[in-house]
Formats: C-alpha cells, sequence, structure tokens
C-alpha cells in the first residue's frame, strides 16, 4: 500500500505504509509450508533451498523453523508487518496443514 503526500515545491513523494494489524498472508504460507515438509519427513531437520530469480540470491536452511524465522523478520524488517502478525499467519498456517492432513490425506486401508 502506498500513498502520496505532497510536500513544499508542489514535489511529491511516496511512503510505504504498514499493514494494519492481521495475521500475514507470507507467514500462514511459510507455517503451512513448514508443517507439510515435517509431517511428510518426520523431522523438522530438513534442508531446503530457495532461490529468487528477482533478486538473483539462494538461501539454504536446514531447519524448517529457520525458513520460518527468516519470512517472520524479512517481513518486519521490510516494514510490511509487526511481528504479532506474522508470528499469528505463520501458526495459523501450521494449524491449517495439520487439519488438512487429518482430514483429507488418510492412510491406506
Amino acid at each position: 500500500m502506498e500513498t502520496q503526500k505532497r510536500i513544499p515545491h508542489g514535489r511529491r513523494w511516496l511512503r510505504r505504509l504498514r499493514m494494519l494489524s492481521y495475521p500475514a498472508g507470507h507467514g500462514g504460507f511459510t507455517g503451512g509450508f513448514a508443517e507439510t515438509l515435517e509431517m511428510f519427513f518426520g523431522t523438522k531437520d530438513v534442508t531446503i533451498t530457495l532461490s529468487s530469480a528477482f533478486t538473483g540470491t539462494r538461501h539454504t536452511f536446514h531447519r524448517n523453523d529457520d525458513l520460518v524465522k527468516q519470512i517472520v523478520d524479512a517481513r518486519i524488517y521490510g516494514g510490511w508487518h509487526y511481528r504479532f502478525s506474522v508470528v499469528r499467519g505463520a501458526n495459523q498456517g501450521r494449524k491449517a496443514a495439520r487439519n488438512v492432513a487429518r482430514l483429507y490425506f488418510q492412510p491406506l486401508p
């Protein structure tokens, strides 16, 4: 979300507004993804490498919790959310993943 504000001499500048305090989508997706990996592999010790075509960077994580922590911190440092919002989103994502597994991915008879 951006807003324009007029400053002296007719110039305008844009500033980014903080998101309102609600469960963050990035946190929710990442929490659900991490929980799904843990349920599938049976451990939090899963090595995963994510790359960005936009920034040209790669990040390797050796534990699911490290991935979630970095997403939480990135959303805060980027000015998009407060910690509470991203942590709450991550927790909701984890719960959603557990519910999906419990309700829809039953062992075969």
